[in-house]
């Protein structure tokens, strides 16, 4: 499709790029405080979701399958839900200890 593989090398880094915008911008759901986290969490993941799905598109177009499009949809969660997982326990960690800081302050 893209004739050269630099063209393809070309075209997938400007999806990456792309994918990434929409990663940076929706970024400014955590900063919405009316919200709780599961909600911030679902619309941060169902807005990169999209863009995550057409890149992948983008790359199998010829091989893309429902069950291509399911594996894809399953690697995206799983890789989000562990990055999740291990930044709320990072940012937990460091309010606990921050708190800690706090009570030895306090006395």
């Amino acid at each position: 499709m893209c004739k050269t593989e630099l063209n393809a090398v070309l075209i997938e880094t400007l999806l990456i790029i792309i994918v990434g915008m929409f990663f940076a911008g929706s970024s400014v759901v955590w900063d919405i405080d009316e919200w709780n986290l599961i909600k911030q969490t679902l619309v941060y993941f169902f807005i990169n979701l999209i863009p995550v799905l057409v890149l992948y598109w983008f790359n199998n177009m010829k091989t893309f399958t429902v069950k291509s499009f399911i594996i894809s949809y399953l690697v995206y969660t799983f890789i989000f839900v562990g990055i999740w997982i291990f930044k709320y326990l990072s940012h937990r960690k460091s309010v606990n200890d921050i708190n800690q800081g706090l009570k030895k302050y306090r006395n």
